[in-house]
């Protein structure tokens, strides 16, 4: 009899018990306590140790200690082995429980003073309740821990295993571990975090899930050198996120089986993953306990898995679609000959993959794909395409882009047959005058029709036409309105056409542009275009109809040069006087020659700045109100003169005629259109001739006002 015999916990782990029964009694083992039970050194830390041999040493009855107890009889009366009453089956060789090489948690121990039957699990590799790693060897002396140690705690070596550091735990691992837990202790359902199928786990035998966890982890970690945590954690990525997660763990398998430079050992779901599905489906020790997992894999072959098919067999009666079908289904689904589906593989029309197997190349199609879908019943007609494009009023290039890019949906034609379904095309104008509002919003002077744009616009690619289409469709360009109720009847701005086919000419020249874009851009005229590109300043790309310019050369020469043209305008001075101020700074101007005057000058836009600067210090002029105030005063002497003299204004019909009046006073027409004040007089002394209102000035006035303004002409 021991001296001290306390009471084993309701789920306390065996061994753990007797390690805690050896410690109160103050043994350096358990050793002790089992060889005073009489046990056998080859029963001691087996599934197989006696527990009515323990019982006698703590003066307690036989079966006392059956309810933590490794093995027992089972309601046929043979030997089974189990924990905490759940049957472990006939054998352990597939070793569920943890004998040998214990396992910890230093906080559950400190905490509840025992051992949880749950660490003598293999594959309770984490504490669900501290959400940390369990301890497998001493933090002192790095010995793996043994049963044979002072006490729950203490290492045989002295230390405590209480300093031992765990390490946090996945939250993936930690709900399976939770799982687990509660299907050990038949505790109430859990609610998921980490997205596992916790209630379909729990629904499953313990022996099941010892079985089978660390397989799903073997496949998702086939290197060698893995441990049972390393298995386990990787099962609880598997399960995470379901059916995510599943589906990713089957996609990887199956990628690592393409890999092979043998090829896929066949074309059918079931035969590629054949080694998977027999381990874990087909083992009769599961029965139909994975049966919600084999349906979760015959759904990843039926949506997601491109690589192969799923034959019938695995339905198991059930009335299932399958995303990806072979070329005989196809065939079949389309009504169309394998001869034809071949050639339209060929060319292009319906995409097939390749699988290649160990004894042939096989094909699978994505039923999603919407070039292969089923024509709908319709009534009507089946169009030629010439037919179909004169029904529509667009060229028949334009038609067959617009089918072959899918902005025509061929609905109830399939798009690789020849001709056009009237359904098709009437679905499609109709979709294109809803984009149309009835009355047109503009003056048709600014405004194109539909069948004008389509003809006689130069796109340079029938692609371009029916991506002016496909701009209209998908809203890019907008129709201003439309005046009848068909395409020829919708009317677009021209400045929007234009600028369309002007972006896709340039698209089709590979972004080039024209001459006059390129004047535009440097601020020269075409003649000096034309040099640019002869001296090599400007790269030259041969477009369809004409030489262009590649917009690299012109931000190039833009970045680098600026036309003094183009500065004068923004200084409000002449390219000469500019060119004069750069010859005076010493600025270096560079001179691009052209057939007709004096060559256009440049300069680096580094020396903007100084010519700026210098335009300040050296000012072309007086300032323009002192001009004006001239201009104004030699206006008002003329008509004053007129007047004097008795002499009519001169007349254009029964306008003032600016010309002559301008000639008379010495000044540019042009100021008639920037001085309103000018204007203004002209046109009151005009009024004033149709009225009679006005008297002549004595002569005498005009003269004296005339020696007051000298180097003003005077009127005769």
């Amino acid at each position: 009899m021991l001296v001290r015999t306390p009471t084993h916990k309701p789920a306390e782990s065996l061994l753990g018990y007797v390690l805690r029964v050896s410690e109160e009694n103050g043994y350096e083992t358990p050793w002790h306590v089992l060889n005073h039970a009489a046990v056998r050194p080859g029963e001691m830390m087996t599934a197989g140790l006696p527990t009515a041999k323990l019982a006698a040493v703590l003066n307690i009855p036989p079966d006392a200690l059956d309810g933590i107890s490794y093995c027992g009889i089972n309601e046929a009366g043979k030997r089974e082995f189990r924990i905490l009453g759940h049957s472990l089956g006939k054998s352990v060789m597939y070793k569920p429980l943890r004998l040998s090489q214990p396992a910890i948690c230093p906080h559950c121990i400190a905490e509840h003073g025992h051992i949880n039957a749950f660490f003598d699990l293999t594959i309770a590799v984490a504490c669900p309740h501290h959400r940390c790693t369990l301890v497998h060897q001493c933090p002192s002396c790095n010995a793996p821990l043994s049963w044979f140690r002072p006490g729950l705690l203490t290492c045989k070596c002295g230390a405590s295993l209480g300093d031992a550091s765990t390490a946090e735990a996945s939250p993936a691992l930690v709900e399976l571990m939770t799982a687990l837990w509660a299907l050990l202790h038949r505790q109430e359902t859990l609610e998921s975090v980490a997205g596992l199928p916790v209630q379909r786990l729990l629904e499953m035998r313990l022996r099941s899930l010892l079985l089978k966890l660390p397989a799903i982890g073997h496949w998702d970690m086939p290197e060698s050198g893995r441990t049972t945590s390393d298995l386990v954690s990787a099962a609880s990525e598997a399960l995470a996120d379901w059916p995510t997660g599943f589906h990713g763990f089957l996609s990887r398998v199956g990628r690592r089986a393409t890999l092979s430079d043998e090829g896929l050992p066949g074309f059918g779901l079931r035969k590629q993953f054949d080694q998977l599905y027999n381990q874990l489906f087909r083992a009769q020790s599961c029965g139909s306990e994975f049966d919600w997992l084999r349906d979760e894999f015959v759904r990843f072959g039926l949506t997601e898995w491109g690589e192969a098919v799923v034959d019938k067999k695995l339905f198991r009666g059930e009335q299932c679609t399958r995303r990806y079908v072979s070329k005989a289904e196809l065939a079949k689904r389309l009504g169309v000959s394998p001869v034809t589906l071949r050639k339209w593989h060929q060319e292009g029309l319906i995409e097939l993959k390749a699988i290649p197997t160990k004894r042939q190349v096989r094909y699978v199609a994505d039923s999603q794909d919407e070039r292969i879908q089923p024509p709908a019943p319709a009534e009507g007609e089946v169009m030629e395409t010439r037919a179909a494009a004169a029904y529509l009023g667009v060229p028949v290039s334009v038609l067959n882009r617009l089918k072959a890019t899918g902005a025509l949906e061929a609905r109830h034609q399939l798009r690789q047959r020849h001709g056009f379904h009237r359904a098709d095309l009437d679905a499609f104008r109709a979709r294109l005058l809803a984009l149309c509002p009835a009355p047109l919003l503009a003056s048709q002077l600014d405004t194109v029709d539909f069948e004008r744009i389509l003809r006689e616009y130069r796109f340079h690619n029938a692609d371009h036409k029916a991506g002016f289409v496909e701009a209209v469709l998908n809203g890019q360009i907008k129709a201003i309105g439309r005046t009848g109720d068909t395409l020829a009847h919708i009317m677009f701005a021209m400045q929007d056409v234009a600028a369309y086919a002007a972006s896709a000419r340039s698209n089709e020249a590979g972004g080039s542009l024209t001459h006059r874009e390129v004047v535009a851009q440097v601020h020269a005229n075409a003649d000096v275009v034309a040099s640019l590109q002869k001296l090599g300043y400007l790269d030259t790309v041969k477009g369809r109809e004409s030489l262009r310019v590649s917009q690299e050369s012109v931000d190039a020469f833009n970045a680098r040069y600026a036309s003094l043209s183009g500065l004068a305008s923004e200084l409000g001075s002449s390219s000469k006087r500019l060119l004069s101020l750069c010859n005076r700074g010493d600025i270096a101007v560079l001179s691009i020659p052209r057939s007709q005057g004096s060559p256009a000058p440049f300069i680096e836009r580094g020396n903007i700045a100084a010519l700026q600067s210098l335009s300040q210090k050296f000012p072309a002029r007086k300032p323009k109100a002192v001009d004006e105030n001239r201009t104004v005063t030699a206006v008002k002497l003329y008509l004053t003169n007129l007047k004097a003299l008795g002499g009519p204004l001169p007349r254009c019909g029964n306008k003032p005629n600016r010309r002559a009046i301008a000639m008379a006073c010495g000044i540019d027409r042009s100021a008639f259109y920037n001085n309103q004040e000018i204007t203004h007089l002209v046109d009151a002394y005009a009024a004033s001739e149709d009225t009679g209102t006005d008297k002549p000035a004595p002569l005498q006035e005009a003269y004296a006002l005339a020696l007051n303004s000298p180097r003003l002409p005077l009127a005769a």
